[in-house]
């Protein structure tokens, strides 16, 4: 067993030190996960704080807030613009964590002969065949909108899910290339 795990540790070094790269920005959350600025009671979220009693979420304040809390008309616009143009918190660092947790169980099942290798690929390829479709739909879709000018609503953020499913197809890529490393090196070896 301790085989394993120092076998899955010096295989998957890189994939180790991403995870743990990637962990502590998950922990110390320090901004509204939704970019707001001065975000009113009872919050956008359900991770609505409020230590100093202001009605205004700790996450999202402001450094400068007025001295009666009471926002006047041209700051709420102003509040209104930052609101949307602050960048979004993906969850990259969860998605990674996700992934690579799943990835490591899958390794570890192929290990204990639960899963043979080719169907360890497979679900993986899959995955990121899985992962690639709505990345390339999304990207397809934002190039027409903005090549043409089109104003089309729609129910969910494409942008977003656009960037939330390109970083999934991004790290299930890296195992992939990871595989094929070798393949790679004997080729360039081979043009030398």
């Amino acid at each position: 067993m301790n085989n394993f795990f120092s076998k899955i540790i010096g295989r998957h070094l890189f994939f180790v030190c991403l995870g743990l790269l990637i962990f502590p920005s998950l922990v110390a959350a320090q901004e509204c996960p939704l970019g707001r600025v001065n975000d009113p009671a009872p919050g956008a979220c359900g991770l609505y704080l409020d230590q100093d009693k202001n009605s205004i979420c700790d996450l999202s304040e402001s450094e400068k807030t007025t001295c009666d809390n009471q926002l006047s008309k041209t700051d709420s616009v102003f509040v209104e613009e930052v609101n949307s143009l602050k960048p979004v918190d993906h969850r990259l660092g969860l998605i990674t964590i996700v992934l690579l947790i799943a990835y490591f169980i899958s390794l570890f099942l192929l290990n204990q002969k639960k899963i043979s290798i080719i169907k360890h690929r497979k679900i993986w390829n899959w995955l990121l065949l899985i992962f690639f479709i709505p990345t390339a739909i999304t990207s397809i879709v934002l190039a027409l909108i903005i090549e043409f000018g089109w104003q089309i609503k729609f129910p969910v953020d494409l942008s977003y899910w656009h960037f939330v499913f390109g970083w999934a197809f991004l790290v299930v890529s890296f195992f992939h290339i990871f595989w094929h490393l070798r393949y790679y090196f004997k080729k360039i070896s081979k043009i030398k």
